[in-house]
């Protein structure tokens, strides 16, 4: 509406222009005191001014006319340009709209896909933790089932040892025979408890039948008046020795380290050997241990 107020304003101005042309033209021009001026202004009649004039006012009204169609076009060219410019900016904003909704879906979908996965990942390491220590379950139990079959095989072995060794001497002691044939067959127990606790570094289970044997036969009626109490006593003394230098090893290798631990276990070893080679060829000789109470 105010575009349209001040084209009519505008056409009123020029209207009134051209009337103020032609009231000017109309008007008879002062004399003056030049004579070619005034041949001239009676040369050019009155009508062809009017003509003139009249051209005049109907050109500027063509170029006004011209102008309003021209402004009413740019206007509505403006007006397209503003609607075109609302909608870019209204699909614009909705597919953004579109575009956002469909990333926030996106989002939502992956953080689902990762919580699934995670708690399958974590279901997966709880049967693998269960399963493993069902397994460990399994080997302990038969590890001690293992052992205690072991433990209880070795006790048999040692009651049927002790047994046959009880059988042995028995039937020695109720045969009548002569006292040299006597004291060799109780030699025969002396040497057999040598030759266990030689082997007792190879089998760790031999030196504690002939420590067993040796407290069997020590107090025996029968072997008083032989050489064989010291060699018991002898032997019985090397197995306790032993079994300290031992235990005092294993002490310093959980105390102190590999080296003093290992000094001592070689010592220990050696002086067991010592005592059994000692005490054994004494035996042989048919000779008692002077000392069997002294450590060398």
């Amino acid at each position: 509406m105010n575009k349209e107020t001040d084209q009519t304003e505008s056409k009123e101005e020029e209207k009134s222009k051209r009337r103020d042309q032609k009231d000017v033209s109309k008007t008879p021009k002062a004399t003056t005191s030049r004579e070619p001026s005034e041949n001239k202004a009676a040369i050019i009649p009155d009508t062809t001014l009017e003509q003139v004039d009249s051209v005049r006012e109907k050109a500027s009204e063509t170029v006004s006319e011209a102008l309003e169609t021209t402004s009413e076009s740019v206007t509505k060219v403006q007006e397209q340009l503003a609607d075109v410019g609302q909608k870019v900016s209204e699909a614009v904003e909705g597919k953004l709209e579109t575009t956002r909704e469909a990333a926030t879906e996106a989002a939502e979908k992956l953080s689902e896909a990762a919580k699934k996965q995670i708690e399958k990942t974590e279901k997966d390491i709880e049967g693998v933790a269960k399963r493993s220590l069902e397994t460990v379950e399994k080997s302990a139990k038969t590890a001690i089932a293992a052992a205690t079959e072991a433990t209880a095989a070795m006790e048999k072995t040692a009651k049927d040892f002790a047994e046959t060794v009880k059988d042995y001497t028995s039937s020695y002691e109720s045969e009548t025979v002569s006292g040299k044939l006597a004291e060799e067959r109780q030699m025969r127990v002396g040497h057999i408890a040598y030759l266990l606790y030689a082997l007792w570094p190879v089998t760790l289970v031999s030196g504690v039948f002939g420590l067993f044997l040796c407290y069997l036969r020590r107090g025996d009626p029968a072997v008083n008046d032989t050489v064989l109490p010291s060699h018991f006593r002898w032997l019985i003394r090397t197995f306790w020795l032993s079994a300290g230098g031992l235990v005092i090893a294993a002490i310093l290798e959980w105390a102190v380290g590999g080296l003093l631990a290992g000094l001592m276990a070689v010592i220990t070893l050696v002086w067991f050997a010592y005592r059994v080679v000692k005490g054994w060829l004494a035996l042989y000789d048919g000779k008692a241990i002077a000392k069997s109470d002294a450590l060398l």
